[in-house]
């Protein structure tokens, strides 16, 4: 079985570990450059990733609020076009929260190869 496995490239394990390996470099970039901060700098830095995401998202957040509002001006009766707005939301939150690896190099100024 592990003849077959080889061939194939690895057990699933395996396969994962190959897949994120590159990673643990760039991790252990970040932990030595914020090692040496203070409690307080890394309060600091928390402060500024949340500013970051939340202006990384404002444009989206708009958009929502802007079609939730649209969507409850038109009259009851108009089902399809509530609808069709509110799928529209549902889009933008959707991308909205999608993992953060697709903008780790927005906020980290590198880009994340998967």
């Amino acid at each position: 079985m592990q003849i077959i496995s080889k061939l194939f490239g690895g057990s699933k394990s395996e396969k994962d570990v190959k897949k994120i390996d590159h990673l643990v470099a760039v991790i252990n970039g970040h932990f030595n450059s914020y090692k040496g901060l203070s409690n307080d700098e890394l309060r600091a830095k928390t402060t500024e990733f949340k500013a970051r995401i939340k202006a990384y998202l404002a444009e989206t957040d708009s958009q929502i609020e802007a079609l939730q509002a649209e969507a409850e001006a038109l009259p009851i009766s108009d089902f399809m076009g509530r609808d069709g707005l509110y799928e529209q939301v549902d889009l933008l939150k959707s991308r909205r929260t999608q993992p953060w690896r697709r903008s780790y190099g927005t906020f980290c100024q590198k880009p994340l190869r998967w």
